[in-house]
């Protein structure tokens, strides 16, 4: 929550799903907006809700409820587009699991939030050893829940954003507690932004507890990747998350185009999940 006062008291409360409310930058910035996006009857813009408490002529505060539309942009969470990542689990040098998994996009609103995100699928390939091998893990997290195949969850991607719920099922669940892939646009060396992660039920140990997160745009950096020919120019995002648990850090490799491509986590339990971008459909 942000609280800025000036003639009036402006309270924001952001809507970004079941388990992240993130603070927007105080940086100002000047976006040139894109073109919308032309897709049959889908809505061209995101919608923004808050609260606005106006200050009155006896002193108090009248409580309204204002929207804000944002345009949307969909270059990077195009129609039933594939991503495929390489997904490896590590501790102290030593390699845990080594998997990948799939994100499809499809164009649709996410039922929990469909005002401001759209749905992506995540497909897990895991083996019934992986699932076995990792339950003790699990359980010293106090997270008791099924292995999945797929899940859905939700992305934002618009003029002012773009934003991602992490691969965060199986042996990935600690990404829940690190640092959400998300840039601020327009993106320059230094800027710099926070956030807050509220945890929901359902998280074992970590459940009910808030984090704090804080990013900055590091540097370009140019990577090859498996799915092309070239070195790409990528943002290199340094990010970190603190709570009563302990302090994780992630590094994300954005492109306006491919998303995060590269999203690499070292957590407070001293694990690296690393996820790789090797493969677009």
């Amino acid at each position: 929550m942000k609280v800025k006062t000036t003639t009036y008291l402006f309270v924001f409360v952001l809507l970004l799903g079941l388990s992240c409310n993130s603070k927007e930058n105080t940086m100002t910035e000047n976006h040139t907006s894109p073109k919308p996006t032309t897709n049959s009857s889908k809505p061209t813009y995101d919608v923004q809700n808050y609260l606005l408490l106006e200050e009155n002529s006896n002193g108090g505060y009248d409580t309204l409820k204002k929207e804000v539309s944002i345009l949307r942009t969909n270059e990077i969470f195009i129609k039933n587009r594939k991503y495929i990542y390489s997904a490896i689990f590590s501790k102290e040098n030593k390699t845990l699991s080594k998997s990948t998994v799939e994100m499809i996009t499809n164009n649709e609103r996410w039922d929990t939030e469909p005002n401001i995100q759209e749905e992506i699928i995540y497909e897990y390939d895991y083996s019934a050893q992986d699932s076995i091998d990792f339950a003790p893990y699990l359980n010293s997290l106090g997270i008791n829940r099924a292995w999945k195949k797929q899940s859905r969850t939700g992305i934002i991607e618009n003029v002012e954003k773009v934003w991602m719920h992490p691969i965060r099922d199986n042996q990935f669940v600690t990404t829940e507690v690190a640092p959400f892939p998300e840039v601020l646009l327009p993106l320059d060396i230094g800027k710099k932004w926070t956030g807050t992660i509220n945890i929901g039920h359902g998280w074992g140990n970590w459940s009910n507890k808030s984090i704090a997160t804080e990013y900055e745009v590091a540097r370009r950096v140019e990577k090859q990747f498996p799915f092309s020919k070239e070195p790409i120019n990528f943002w290199e995002v340094k990010a970190k998350s603190s709570f009563s648990f302990g302090t994780s850090h992630a590094t994300f490799l954005f492109h306006p185009k491919y998303g995060f491509a590269e999203m690499v986590y070292q957590n407070y339990l001293n694990e690296t999940i690393t996820f790789q971008l090797i493969s677009i459909d």
